[in-house]
C-alpha cells in the first residue's frame, strides 16, 4: 500500500502542480480564441461583446443536426465567458482544437440553447476555481484526437478534414491517440459554489489521460457523470441515451489514473436544488481508470428525494484507494412531509488488484447505500415522510479488500424500506482492522447491514480466501426495529477473528462477526463454510438479543473441513472477555441454536461456546448440535447451553460421531437451568468414540437445575474414562457427571460403554450344549497335572472336534508322523495380530495424540510338549 500511495502522490499531486505551471503561460503566448481555416468557407468566428466579458462563437459547418467548429487555440480567461450560438435545428455542437497547446477553460463555457456540447483537445484541458458551465444540454470534454460518427466521418484534431456534404448522425465514439493529454480541475482556495454543473438529467463527462481533481465540483442532478482515464490508443464508444450519453470502454486495454482530493462529484438532489419531485430520477456516476484515489473528504453522491430510484455508482479500476473521510453514497431520503417510494441506488466496485479503505479521525471513510426518513420532531413540529423504498446493494469484486483504521461499508434502512445487500468477492483476502478516534467519536472498521424501523436488514455475503478481522474490526448485521436482521453468509478458506482494540476512556472493542437485535425483530443468522477458523484473544462469532428486546437471537451454522480453534480472551480492568461462539438473549426472546460441523474443535484458556438465555422472562435457548471427530477442551474451556428462564426446559448439547472427547484442567460442558426451568440434556453418541477426563483435573459434565428438575446426561461410547456420577462442586478436584437438582427431582445419568469384542470372526455357535464326554485317543500320563472344566461353555460340541478357530488338516498320513514333535516357545513379535482387550488407561504421545492402553496379565512362555504317545487321527486336535 505504501508503494501505491507513493505512486499516486508522485504522478497525481506533483503532476497536477506541474500541469498548472505549464498551462498558464500558454494563454499569454497563444491566443485566447483563435479559429483555424480548416472549415473552408464557413469558419468559426468570434465576436466580442462591448464589455469584453463575453465572446460569442458563430459560423462553423452545419451538417444535419450537428454544428462543427475548429480552433487553433481555445482558452477562456477567468471572469469571462465564451458562448456558442445554437441555431434552431442544431442538436449537438462539436468543437476541436488543432494547435499544440492545451486549453485553459478558466471562465464560463456556455451554449445559447439546449444543444449538447462536445469539446476535444488532445493536448490537455484545464479547469480552474472560476470555471463553470452555462448550457441547456450535456457537456463532454475530452483529450481524444477525434470524434467518430459511425462509418460516415471522423472529425479529427490531428487530420484537418472538413465534414462531408451529407447528413451526419450523432457521435458514436471518441478516438484516442497513443498518449492522451491530461485533464486537470484545480480550484485552489476551496470548492466553488457551482463548478462544472449541467442541467438536471443531462450528462457531464470528462474523458482524457490522467484526471486530477482538486477542490473540484462536478454536478449533474438526475443526470450522468462519467470520468474516464485512458492511457493508450483506442476508441471509446458513445452510447446515446434519451438525454445525454453513456460510454463503452471495451476497446481500451490500458487506463491511466484518477486522483480526486477534497472534491464533490454528485448526481443526487438536495433540498436546495430546484427539482420537480415527480421528475426526480437519480443519476448515475461512473469512474473508469487504473488507479482511483479518493482522498481528503472527496464526496461521490447519487440519490433521490422522490418516488423514482436513485442512480448507481460504478467504479472500474485496477486499484481503488479511499482515505481521510472520503465516501461513496447512494441514498433515498424522505426530506419532505410526503412519503416516497424511491430506492437507493447500487454501488459497484470492480478492482482487478485491490480496494483499500483507510479511516479518518473526524469523518468516516465509507461506502454506503441507505434509505432514510420517517422522523418527527415534537418540539418544532417538523415532520419527515416515510421512505418505502429499499436501500441499494453494494457489490465489491477485487482480489484483496482492506477496510482499516475505522473505515466503513454499509447498507442501512431507517424507515419502512428494506436495507440492501452487500456482496464481496475477494478471492485472495479481506482485512477488517482497527479503529479511529476523534474528540467525540470512536469508529470501528466495519462492514454492516442494518434496519432501525420496520424494514428488514440486508444480507452480508462474503466469498474470500482469507477473512481476517482484528483490532476491533467487525462484520455486523443488525436490527433495531420490528424488521428482521439479514443473513451473514461467509465462504472462505480460512477465517480469523483475533483480539480487540483498547481505546482510552472506553471499553475494549472486541473483534467480531455478529448479528444483533435491539427490538422486536429477530437477529440475523450467521452461516460460515471454511477450511479452518481461528478465534483468539477475544475474537468472537455471535448472535445477540440485547436487553429490553423481544426478538430472538438467531442461529449460527459453522462447517469447516479441518478445524476450529477457540483460544483465550482479553482481560480488561473489570472483566475477562473470552474468545468464542455465542448465541445469547438478554431480552425475552429465544437464544438461537448452534450447529457446528468440523474435524477438530479445540477450545482452550477460557474460550467458550454458549447458547444461553440470560433473562428470567426469556424463552429457552436453542441448543448445540456438534458433529466433530475430535473435541478437545483445556484450561477452563466451556461449552454452555444454559437458561435463566422461569419455565420450560433447558436445551440440548448433542455431540455425535466423534472419535474422542477430551476434557482437561477445569473444562466444563453444561446444559444447566439456574432458575425454575428444568435442566437440559447432554448427549454424546458414538459407537467408535472415547470420552476421557484425566483424574484430578476438575472437569465436569452438568445437566442440573436449581428449582426445576435435573436434566439428562446420556453417553454412548466405546469407553468412558475418568468421569463419575457425583455432585459437581467447585474446585473439588474430581471429574463429575451431575444431573441433580437443588430443589426439584434429580435427573438421570446414563453411561453405555460398548467396549470391545475379542473375536469378531464369523463362527457358528452350537445350538445344543455338548455332552460330558472324554476323548480316549490320548492316554493319561502318570505324574502330569490335571485339567478342570467348570461348566460346559468352554468344551467342544463333540469330542472329536477342535475349538472354534481350529481347522481340519486333510490329506496327511498321520501314521508316518508318529515321532516326537517339540513346540518351542512362541516369539510374540511374530504374531500378526494382537488380541483385542478393553482399554484401562491412556497417555498422550509425543505427537499430541491420545493413546489408549490395556494392561495385560503376566504370561508364561509355552512349555516343551511331547506328543510321542498322542497319535493324530483323521481329525486335528
Amino acid at each position: 500500500m505504501d508503494r501505491y500511495l507513493t505512486n499516486i502522490l508522485t504522478t497525481g499531486v506533483t503532476g497536477a502542480i506541474t500541469l498548472v505551471a505549464g498551462f498558464w503561460p500558454s494563454v499569454a503566448h497563444g491566443q485566447l480564441l483563435l479559429p483555424d481555416d480548416s472549415l473552408g468557407a464557413t469558419p468559426s468566428t468570434v465576436t466580442v461583446t462591448p464589455n469584453a466579458r463575453r465572446f460569442l462563437i458563430e459560423g462553423g459547418v452545419a451538417r444535419g443536426s450537428t454544428l462543427f467548429h475548429s480552433f487553433r487555440d481555445f482558452n477562456i480567461a477567468p471572469n469571462t465567458g465564451v458562448y456558442f450560438i445554437n441555431p434552431a435545428i442544431t442538436e449537438q455542437i462539436v468543437a476541436r482544437v488543432t494547435g499544440d497547446l492545451p486549453s485553459n477553460l478558466l471562465g464560463t463555457f456556455g451554449v445559447l440553447g439546449d444543444a449538447d456540447m462536445v469539446f476535444i483537445n488532445p493536448n490537455g484541458i484545464v479547469f480552474g476555481p472560476r470555471s463553470r458551465l452555462d448550457m441547456g444540454g450535456s457537456f463532454l470534454a475530452s483529450t481524444a484526437e477525434a470524434v467518430v460518427f459511425g462509418d460516415e466521418f471522423t472529425f479529427s484534431a490531428t487530420t484537418l478534414d472538413t465534414p462531408p456534404l451529407l447528413t451526419v448522425n450523432v457521435p458514436s465514439g471518441l478516438q484516442f491517440g497513443q498518449q492522451p493529454g491530461p485533464i486537470l480541475y484545480q480550484a485552489v482556495g476551496g470548492i466553488p459554489n457551482r463548478g462544472l454543473t449541467v442541467q438536471p438529467g443531462e450528462t457531464l463527462a470528462l474523458l482524457g489521460g490522467a484526471l486530477n481533481l482538486e477542490n473540484a465540483r462536478l454536478e449533474a442532478i438526475r443526470g450522468q457523470i462519467e470520468l474516464g482515464s485512458i492511457a493508450e490508443a483506442g476508441q471509446v464508444a458513445i452510447v446515446p441515451r434519451e438525454i445525454g450519453w453513456a460510454f463503452d470502454y471495451s476497446d481500451i486495454q490500458v487506463f491511466d489514473n484518477l486522483l480526486s482530493s477534497r472534491s464533490i462529484i454528485r448526481t443526487a438532489a438536495t433540498e436546495n436544488d430546484f427539482v420537480m419531485p415527480e421528475d426526480d430520477q437519480g443519476g448515475n456516476i461512473l469512474i473508469q481508470a487504473a488507479d482511483v484515489n479518493l482522498t481528503r473528504s472527496t464526496q461521490v453522491r447519487a440519490g433521490t428525494l422522490t418516488n423514482l430510484s436513485s442512480g448507481d455508482i460504478t467504479i472500474n479500476a485496477q486499484r481503488l484507494m479511499m482515505d481521510d473521510g472520503s465516501f461513496l453514497t447512494t441514498r433515498a431520503v424522505a426530506n419532505s412531509s410526503e412519503n416516497i417510494t424511491g430506492n437507493a441506488g447500487n454501488i459497484s466496485i470492480n478492482a482487478s488488484e485491490s480496494v483499500v479503505l483507510q479511516g479518518a479521525t473526524e469523518t468516516p471513510t465509507r461506502i454506503d447505500a441507505t434509505v432514510q426518513g420517517e422522523t418527527v420532531n415534537a418540539n418544532n413540529g417538523l415532520t419527515k415522510g416515510v421512505a418505502f423504498g429499499n436501500g441499494g446493494n453494494i457489490f465489491i469484486n477485487t482480489p484483496q479488500l482492506s477496510v482499516i483504521g475505522g473505515a466503513q461499508v454499509g447498507t442501512v434502512s431507517s424507515t419502512a424500506g428494506n436495507a440492501g445487500n452487500i456482496t464481496i468477492n475477494a478471492p485472495e483476502s479481506i482485512e477488517i482492522s482497527g479503529v479511529s478516534q476523534s474528540r467525540n467519536n470512536i469508529r470501528r472498521s466495519t462492514i454492516a447491514t442494518g434496519s432501525s424501523r420496520s424494514g428488514t436488514g440486508g444480507d452480508l455475503i462474503i466469498n474470500t480466501g482469507d477473512l481476517r478481522i482484528s483490532n476491533g474490526g467487525r462484520l455486523k448485521v443488525g436490527t433495531a426495529g420490528t424488521g428482521a436482521g439479514g443473513r451473514t453468509i461467509i465462504n472462505a478458506d480460512t477465517v480469523g477473528v483475533i483480539g480487540g482494540a483498547a481505546v482510552p476512556g472506553s471499553e475494549t472493542l472486541l473483534s467480531a462477526i455478529f448479528a444483533r437485535t435491539g427490538d422486536e425483530g429477530n437477529a440475523g443468522t450467521v452461516w460460515i463454510d471454511a477450511r479452518a477458523i481461528e478465534l483468539r484473544d477475544g475474537g468472537r462469532i455471535s448472535t445477540t438479543a440485547l436487553p429490553n428486546s423481544r426478538g430472538n437471537s438467531n442461529s449460527i451454522r459453522i462447517n469447516t473441513t479441518e478445524s476450529i480453534e477457540i483460544d483465550g480472551g482479553i482481560i480488561t480492568e473489570n472483566s475477562f472477555n473470552p474468545s468464542g461462539i455465542f448465541s445469547n438473549t438478554q431480552g425475552t426472546g429465544r437464544a438461537g441454536a448452534l450447529d457446528i460441523t468440523t474435524n477438530e474443535l479445540k477450545i482452550g484458556n477460557g474460550g467458550k461456546i454458549t447458547a444461553s438465555t440470560l433473562n428470567r422472562a426469556a424463552q429457552t435457548s436453542g441448543g448445540l448440535d456438534l458433529s466433530v471427530n475430535r473435541l478437545l477442551l483445556d484450561g477452563g474451556a466451556q461449552i454452555i447451553v444454559g437458561t435463566r428462564a422461569d419455565e420450560g426446559t433447558g436445551a440440548t448439547v448433542l455431540v455425535s460421531d466423534f472419535e474422542v472427547i477430551l476434557l482437561r484442567n477445569g473444562s466444563l460442558i453444561t446444559s444447566e437451568a439456574l432458575n425454575s426451568a428444568n435442566g437440559g440434556n447432554v448427549i454424546f453418541s458414538s459407537s467408535e468414540g472415547f470420552v476421557i477426563a484425566p483424574p484430578g483435573e476438575d472437569s465436569d459434565i452438568v445437566a442440573r437445575s436449581n428449582l426445576g428438575d435435573g436434566g439428562r446426561i446420556d453417553i454412548v461410547a466405546q469407553s468412558i474414562l475418568g468421569l463419575e456420577e457425583r455432585l459437581a462442586l467447585p474446585n473439588n478436584g474430581t471429574n463429575d457427571l451431575d444431573a441433580s437438582s437443588r430443589f426439584g427431582k434429580a435427573g438421570t445419568v446414563s453411561l453405555n460403554e460398548l467396549g470391545t469384542e475379542p473375536i469378531q470372526a464369523g463362527a457358528n455357535l452350537p445350538e445344543a450344549i455338548g455332552a460330558d464326554e472324554i476323548s480316549r485317543q490320548c492316554q493319561p500320563r502318570s505324574g502330569i497335572s490335571s485339567f478342570v472344566v467348570s461348566g460346559q461353555g468352554g468344551i467342544p460340541t463333540e469330542v472329536s472336534m477342535p475349538g472354534l478357530l481350529w481347522e481340519t488338516l486333510d490329506n496327511i498320513n498321520t501314521r508316518e508322523m508318529a515321532t516326537e514333535i517339540t513346540l518351542d516357545p512362541v516369539d510374540s513379535s511374530l504374531l500378526t495380530e494382537s488380541p483385542l482387550r478393553e482399554a484401562q488407561d491412556w497417555h498422550m504421545s509425543g505427537a499430541g495424540q491420545i493413546v489408549l492402553v490395556a494392561h495385560t496379565a503376566e504370561t508364561i512362555p509355552y512349555a516343551t510338549t511331547s506328543l510321542a504317545h498322542c497319535f493324530l487321527g483323521d481329525s486335528a486336535l
